[in-house]
């Protein structure tokens, strides 16, 4: 299984140059890097996204044919962020020698609201101690199917 984390560079895109590379990482690009070192029957399992508001429809479509499943901010994402010591433990848990990817998805939507990561926004953020019910972290499912058809492809057809 492969788990990847992604965090993009911050952009200058108030000064922009003719002829010159986007110093954003854009979804396509990061699709056409996957198919390069993926072999075509092989999949990234777990994508997790650490940029603000990579869950759409354009980061979904892109990645569609090279990831399982996409994990990403709906909107921003505040302190304290993903919850990577629960993840890890999870990950490293000695019951469990075979972990699914849709098992990493779940762990790693469920543990940022879990009573460790409340315990986390209160002491990185106490002015606002209710930081985390601003925004919220999904799981999709990129290569699901229903009757055949691909989740996705159903979702863009009901648009």
């Amino acid at each position: 299984m492969a788990l990847i984390e992604i965090e993009s560079a911050t952009t200058l895109a108030s000064i922009k140059v003719e002829n010159q590379p986007s110093e954003i990482l854009k979804n396509g690009e990061l699709a056409e890097v996957f198919s390069a070192w993926l072999p075509e029957s092989k999949k990234i399992s777990v994508l997790l996204m650490m940029n603000c508001w990579m869950m759409n429809l354009h980061t979904l479509f892109s990645l569609r044919k090279q990831v399982e499943y996409l994990v990403a901010p709906q909107g921003d994402i505040a302190s304290p962020g993903y919850n990577y010591r629960d993840i890890l433990l999870f990950l490293n848990d000695s019951n469990c020698p075979f972990i699914d990817a849709e098992s990493v998805a779940k762990e790693c939507v469920t543990t940022c609201e879990n009573e460790a990561a409340l315990q986390r926004a209160r002491l990185l953020n106490p002015k606002d101690a209710d930081t985390i019910a601003s925004w919220k972290i999904v799981a999709f499912h990129l290569q699901r199917k229903k009757d055949g058809i691909h989740v996705f492809k159903l979702l863009l057809e009901n648009l």
